[in-house]
């Protein structure tokens, strides 16, 4: 899904008002990287009762790589986009609040042993 979202060449997105409300795009950047993190996180701590720390930042460094080479893409090898420091900010602030609601939903479902 991710990425449909970011690779689909310009011409090819869909019209229509919604893309043309004011920095949705920055919109579109945090949601999709939000679900990104939370489900790496999901799945590597569905079984266990927490992740530990360099596991965490492992995940978190390899969302951040997908997201700069997301950008770069854009950049370089897609007709009618641009990859934006401004959409790398949203990815980061994304995958932050992606971490924060983990840590929310993990500490509401874990039940002590």
């Amino acid at each position: 899904m991710s990425a449909f979202a970011l690779f689909t060449p310009g011409e090819n997105l869909p019209a229509g008002n919604i893309l043309q409300i004011y920095h949705i795009d920055k919109v579109i950047h945090f949601v999709i990287f939000l679900f990104l993190q939370f489900l790496f996180l999901f799945d590597f701590g569905y079984t266990k009762r927490s992740i530990p720390l360099k596991n965490q930042m492992v995940i978190f460094l390899a969302v951040i790589v997908y997201a700069a080479l997301s950008e770069l893409i854009q950049v370089f090898f897609i007709t009618e986009r641009n990859g934006s420091w401004f959409d790398f900010i949203a990815d980061i602030l994304g995958m932050t609040a992606g971490i924060l609601l983990y840590t929310l939903f993990k500490k509401r479902t874990v039940r002590p042993y």
